[in-house]
């Protein structure tokens, strides 16, 4: 049998590890009892002093309670979110190239509790938005400097709706960060492809569709693609891979060479040269 003194002593420890991991509590009441009543002196006076013990301690642990409830609200908290204060999920691009009218949808949600400025695309100067919705309501669409249009919502789930047309170059700019970009278009086509994930500050490149393109009115503006490849032996070499599309006559192509680059080869090509720091390859006919 344990003793009562020492039982106090862990019943002490019991109660106050309890308190630190809930963090805070509103009443306690220690009550203690005994069930069997002995009618020695020698026991009595032992009674009488555990049960002084015991209401000091009932009266720190009701101290201790009162100290969390008035100074739990001075633990330092954000009182603001970290920029990016949004989620944008998934754009959606539809509508027809060749009429130069695109219908767009913009999935996502605000994650601070207060309104932000979520954006939209760009460049301002290039891109003219229409009937730009958020929720079904009318929404209020700003831009910042030149870089792309916004909207200003606190809305924890959104859909932005609207139309928006394109300037002579056929390419926008999403500055993200985006989950998904789905190309849903009528006619033309996405140069980058129909799925994309994981845009930031991204260049969507548009190409008309077949009566456009016939008819000569639009012209696809050159696109590269750039892949990279190490190769460690008993030299380190490195493989470029370039890709470039367009929607007109391109006669030769000039890659820079920033980091002192020797050409060794360009397999298929013809009277490529390199002066300094510059690469020439002709690609008429191609």
């Amino acid at each position: 049998m344990i003793p009562i003194k020492k039982f106090s002593q862990v019943f002490n420890f019991l109660v106050f590890f309890t308190l630190v991991l809930a963090g805070a509590a509103t009443t306690i009441k220690v009550k203690k009892s005994f069930a069997q009543e002995e009618t020695k002196n020698d026991i009595s006076k032992q009674e009488t002093t555990n049960s002084g013990q015991t209401q000091g301690l009932a009266g720190q642990i009701q101290g201790l309670v009162d100290w969390i409830i008035r100074t739990h609200n001075l633990v330092p908290r954000p009182s603001k979110c970290e920029p990016p204060c949004y989620v944008l999920d998934t754009m959606t691009l539809s509508g027809s190239v060749d009429k130069n009218l695109l219908l767009f949808k913009i999935t996502g949600g605000v994650i601070a509790n207060e309104p932000v400025l979520v954006p939209l695309f760009g460049p301002p100067h290039e891109i003219v938005p229409g009937d730009i919705m958020i929720n079904g309501k009318k929404a209020v669409v700003g831009f910042e400097n030149d870089n792309f249009y916004f909207v200003r919502t606190a809305d924890k789930f959104f859909a932005i709706t609207g139309t928006m047309s394109i300037g002579g170059n056929m390419s926008f700019t999403i500055s993200g960060p985006l989950n998904r970009f789905i190309n849903s278009l009528e006619d033309g086509r996405v140069v980058e492809g129909n799925l994309l994930s994981g845009i930031i500050n991204s260049t969507i490149h548009l190409e008309p569709g077949k009566i456009l393109a016939q008819e000569g009115l639009v012209t696809q503006p050159p696109v590269f693609q750039v892949a990279r490849a190490i190769r460690i032996q008993k030299e380190i070499t490195f493989e470029y891979k370039v890709t470039l599309s367009s929607g007109s006559e391109v006669s030769s192509v000039t890659l820079p060479l920033p980091h002192g680059e020797v050409v060794l080869d360009v397999p298929g090509f013809k009277g490529w040269k390199q002066e300094s720091s510059l690469l020439t390859v002709p690609t008429s006919g191609r």
